[in-house]
């Protein structure tokens, strides 16, 4: 499919696509594809309507979908693919996904999330927090990192 999609055109794409759903795995086959249209996001997106309604309760599904949505920056919908997921995931994929998308906001960059995790936390917590943190970024991180962790804890010191 890979083949096709980088050197054919659409029409033979669309035909190995119905041949190797015929033959093998459905949830397979459909993520391959998201991952070919990655840079089409029309036809990323319809690829994922269709595989929510075909597969339903697989958190491979969901962490696609969910990649799909902050790389588009479409937050509200995200709110309700987390609501969607509660009902239909176990714990442990739920659990799964949460961490996910934990990576995802802080890869994408959600500022206001990132202020109101700041403001819910006790001062003790937050110094906890920041401490390992800034010593998370000395040992793995670069000087940018771990400045932007400073100004965390500068901005956090003068609030309190």
């Amino acid at each position: 499919m890979k083949l096709e999609a980088n050197h054919g055109d659409e029409k033979s794409l669309k035909k190995v696509y119905n041949e190797a759903l015929e033959v093998c795995d459905m949830k397979k086959i459909m993520l391959h594809m998201i991952h070919i249209y990655k840079e089409k996001k029309e036809e990323e997106e319809k690829i994922n309507r269709i595989i929510f309604k075909k597969v339903k309760g697989s958190c491979k599904v969901y962490k696609k979908y969910c990649n799909f949505i902050m790389r588009n920056n479409r937050e509200e919908e995200n709110k309700n693919t987390i609501s969607k997921a509660k009902t239909t995931l176990d714990k442990k994929k739920m659990i799964s996904l949460e961490i996910h998308i934990a990576r995802l906001e802080y890869k994408y960059g959600s500022l206001i999330k990132e202020d109101q995790f700041k403001q819910k936390l006790s001062t003790k917590t937050m110094k906890t927090f920041l401490t390992k943190y800034l010593e998370f970024e000395i040992k793995y991180g670069d000087e940018s990192k771990q400045e932007h962790v400073r100004d965390i804890v500068k901005s956090f010191v003068s609030r309190k």
